[in-house]
């Protein structure tokens, strides 16, 4: 994936902040009508099949080739619905983590579109006949992401498992899967690869990965015509883990988004578009528009690497 002046890099390093760990209320569509997907670009069929398109438009350019990063740059109002609040939520002092999740909760509710425009989550449609049943769909599912997100660390780059024991403030302890990561930019192994790992069934290990199962939308061709989807929404990522967290992550206890920080230096943009190209065709990632450190304010898709914009040509064109 190579794009000019990085536009994608900084939309890429929103995955710090993401909601997609408290925003599991929200629930997806199954079954989309296919008339309802004509007309638009790849990027928002995609988002449209899996349900969480409410507040995502795509914009109407010229020729392809006449779209530069300026145009697209100054479109960006017309991509998603940007008049909604614009206010982010961060750990505050002398307040619990337990309570920032729940104002984090309480904020997406409250606004809408929250969830796209902060949010960074895969939908995917692994075909029926891949797995006998969801739980196996789920093993296989979370397996994938675990092997790309490990292969994927840039040269110089280790892992290994390293799991943690999660006490969240809403639902029963469990076991985190997760890795510490070690190399230049973590050179004291206090990095580490969080979310939605290889399940094991045999143990009791975090909720991450669930599938449910439905008609296979129009916009994956598998063959299939059921097929396995997330029921939450699953991403994974690299982070620093910060001071706040340090002592926990050291002792192996429960750590979450407030104790993750960006790697300073490292090259998330290249890391996520690597991470894609290994997982199936029928598997795409969307990164909101809105982060600290998305100054592009531009919603894409990723797929096998390739960068899914949310634009479709002008009618006539």
């Amino acid at each position: 994936m190579k794009i000019g002046k990085a536009l994608f890099k900084s939309s890429l390093l929103m995955a710090s902040i993401a909601l997609t760990g408290c925003a599991g209320s929200y629930t997806k569509k199954v079954g989309v009508d296919p008339k309802e997907l004509e007309g638009h670009s790849e990027a928002l069929q995609v988002m449209m099949s899996g349900g969480n398109a409410k507040f995502l438009r795509d914009i109407e350019v010229g020729e392809a080739h006449d779209v530069s990063e300026d145009t697209l740059l100054t479109l960006t109002d017309a991509a998603i619905g940007l008049s909604f609040a614009q206010g982010t939520i961060s750990s505050m002092p002398g307040v619990s983590d337990g309570t920032m999740s729940a104002v984090f909760l309480l904020n997406a509710f409250i606004d809408e579109s929250s969830l796209e425009r902060k949010g960074s989550w895969m939908e995917a449609w692994m075909p029926a006949s891949m797995a006998e049943t969801e739980e196996e769909a789920r093993i296989i599912w979370t397996q994938m992401i675990e092997e790309a997100a490990l292969s994927s660390l840039p040269e110089g780059y280790s892992a290994e498992l390293y799991e943690l024991e999660s006490n969240p403030p809403i639902g029963s302890s469990c076991t985190l899967r997760a890795f510490k990561v070690t190399g230049p930019k973590c050179p004291d192994g206090t990095c580490i690869i969080y979310g939605a790992l290889k399940h094991d069934p045999s143990r009791d290990l975090c909720d991450q990965g669930k599938m449910g199962s439905g008609p296979t939308p129009g916009i994956v061709n598998s063959g299939d015509a059921t097929s396995y989807f997330p029921s939450g929404f699953d991403k994974v990522g690299v982070f620093q883990v910060n001071e706040k967290g340090m002592e926990k992550f050291l002792n192996r206890k429960y750590i979450n988004q407030f104790h993750f920080d960006l790697i300073d230096g490292f090259d998330y943009s290249a890391y996520y578009s690597a991470l894609s190209s290994k997982l199936p065709s029928w598997a795409y990632w969307y990164f909101g528009p809105e982060n600290r450190n998305n100054h592009t304010q531009m919603p894409v898709v990723l797929n096998q690497g390739k960068t899914l914009f949310f634009i479709k040509p002008k009618p006539g064109q």
